[in-house]
C-alpha cells in the first residue's frame, strides 16, 4: 500500500494516498495503479467496493477512481456509502444508466473504457487540483 502519514483531527497518524483504485476487473485495476504510479501518485487499489470501504477506513484517498459493475457492492452503491467523497473519476464499459447518473452529485468525472494512460492521468490530476 502506497501513502504517506499525516495528522488525524482525533489523534493517531492516518495513511493518506493520492488516488485509490476500485475495480473488480484486476487487469484494469493493476494498469491504472500502474499508470498513476508512473505519473509520481501514491495509489491504494481494491478489488471491490466492500474492500475500497474497508481501505478508506484506515487510508484517506485524496481521490477516487471507480468502477461501476463489481460483485459484492458496486461503484453506485459505493459511492452511497460516503457522505462527502473525495472527487471521483467513475469508469465503466457500459452505457450510463438511471442508477449511475442518479449518483452524479458525487461523481466528479466520468470516463468510458477503455482509457488511455493520458486521459486518465490527466483527468485524475485535475481531479487532485480539486481537493
Amino acid at each position: 500500500m502506497d501513502g504517506e502519514l499525516g495528522a488525524d483531527e482525533d489523534g493517531p497518524a492516518t495513511r493518506v494516498v493520492d488516488v485509490l483504485v476500485v475495480d473488480d476487473d484486476e487487469s484494469a485495476r493493476s494498469s491504472f495503479a500502474e499508470v498513476l504510479r508512473s505519473a509520481g501518485l501514491s495509489v491504494g487499489e481494491a478489488g471491490d467496493g466492500i474492500e475500497g470501504l474497508a481501505y478508506l477506513m484506515e487510508v484517506t484517498a485524496r481521490t477516487i477512481v471507480l468502477d461501476v459493475r463489481m460483485p459484492n457492492l458496486d461503484g453506485p452503491h459505493f459511492l452511497d456509502h460516503l457522505d462527502d467523497p473525495p472527487p471521483v473519476v467513475l469508469v465503466t464499459g457500459a452505457f450510463y444508466d438511471d442508477e449511475v447518473m442518479a449518483r452524479g452529485s458525487k461523481v466528479t468525472w466520468f470516463l468510458k473504457k477503455p482509457v488511455s494512460p493520458e486521459e486518465l492521468v490527466t483527468i485524475v490530476m485535475r481531479c487532485l487540483r480539486r481537493c
